[in-house]
């Protein structure tokens, strides 16, 4: 009824990567530039070769000249090719519509890392990485913690979040608890402590007896085996904490310093490291 005077937009998953076999994020941009109030009804239909598989519809009001942001988690099946967006009015009235086309990425092609960070960039070599014997090759997506969903199902597409050099508390207790339900269903949490104030948040709740040092800036030797100029060339000067986790395995030290602590929660794994992965 409206041509284009409402658009309706489509975003999925993280950056548009969606996985097979799990649930998928999505978040639709309305926008309403029409003088008339709209009461109505969002169909989101998941299409295989034009034929309706699934459709999900979600009761709708949007302010004359406005613009509204909707997100929701849906089940979207392995042979899907399309999205289809339709806004109806309550006399089931088509107003607007819009297609998307979708990639369902198969079971075990990536590994897709989420990085959580007030500095993304610095975790970019987390990004193109082969595991060796497993044919898996990382993909990253850098995280917006307002934007993040707050359910367990909303976090199903991600195989590994990081987490480093963020103020803990834009996550809140809804994500937080979600994140570690999450993990607990066998996802991979990886932590970085370094200066942070306050480096694991609300997350401290869940981790069980947790002791955490101050800061302090040590000379940490990582290994002859990453040294390019001679015995002392793997030596780095880091801002790093002692950590002491009663249910914890330290998996990586230098010295007696722990440097990657791994805690299991259900199925899952929370890893923390004593410095800063930025």
């Amino acid at each position: 009824l409206y041509g284009d005077e409402i658009d309706l937009d489509i975003s999925y998953g993280y950056q548009n990567v969606a996985k097979s076999g799990e649930y998928l994020p999505i978040e639709v941009d309305i926008e309403n530039q029409t003088d008339q109030d709209i009461s109505g009804i969002l169909y989101i239909d998941i299409e295989n070769d034009s034929n309706i598989d699934i459709s999900y519809d979600y009761n709708i009001n949007i302010d004359r000249n406005s613009h509204k942001k909707f997100q929701s988690t849906i089940n979207v099946p392995d042979e899907t090719d399309h999205i289809r967006l339709r806004l109806c009015d309550r006399e089931s009235k088509l107003l607007s519509e819009e297609s998307s086309d979708i990639t369902i990425h198969g079971e075990g092609a990536e590994l897709l890392i989420g990085l959580l960070s007030n500095k993304p960039d610095s975790l970019a070599y987390f990004r193109g990485v082969n595991l060796g014997g497993s044919g898996l090759q990382t993909r990253t997506v850098t995280l917006n913690p307002g934007s993040l969903p707050d359910t367990r199902e909303g976090l199903e597409q991600l195989d590994i979040i990081v987490i480093s050099d963020l103020n803990m508390q834009r996550l809140g207790a809804e994500l937080t608890s979600a994140i570690y339900q999450w993990v607990r269903d066998g996802g991979v949490l990886l932590m970085g402590m370094g200066v942070n104030a306050d480096p694991l948040g609300e997350l401290s709740q869940y981790l069980g007896e947790l002791e955490l040092s101050s800061p302090e800036l040590r000379e940490v030797n990582m290994g002859i085996q990453y040294s390019q100029t001679g015995p002392d060339g793997a030596v780095l000067e880091l801002m790093t904490r002692e950590l002491y986790a009663e249910d914890g395995i330290q998996a990586m030290q230098s010295g007696s310093l722990a440097m990657l602590t791994n805690i299991s929660a259900g199925s899952g794994v929370i890893g923390i490291t004593a410095f800063s992965l930025c």
